[in-house]
C-alpha cells in the first residue's frame, strides 16, 4: 500500500474556499485533513514507513490530529 497526498477545495460557511490536503491510496481516500501540507507530508511518511492497512487509516488520522 502506498500513501499519496491529495489535494482539493473546500468551502466553509461563508461560503469561502481554501486548499485542503488529505490521503489516498487505491480505492481509500480521506479528504479535508489539513490546511497544512507539510502536516499531511508528516502524516503520509507515517503511513507509508509503517505500511498501514487501509481499514485502519481513518482511527490513525483521528489519532494524529489528536496530537
Amino acid at each position: 500500500m502506498h500513501y499519496e497526498i491529495c489535494s482539493a477545495y473546500c468551502s466553509n460557511a461563508e461560503r469561502n474556499q481554501y486548499l485542503t490536503y488529505g490521503i489516498q491510496a487505491d480505492s481509500c481516500r480521506i479528504d479535508d485533513i489539513s490546511t497544512c501540507r507539510q502536516t499531511v507530508q508528516r502524516l503520509e511518511s507515517l503511513l507509508n514507513r509503517n505500511q498501514v492497512l487501509p481499514e485502519h487509516l481513518r482511527d490513525i488520522v483521528d489519532d494524529f490530529l489528536a496530537e
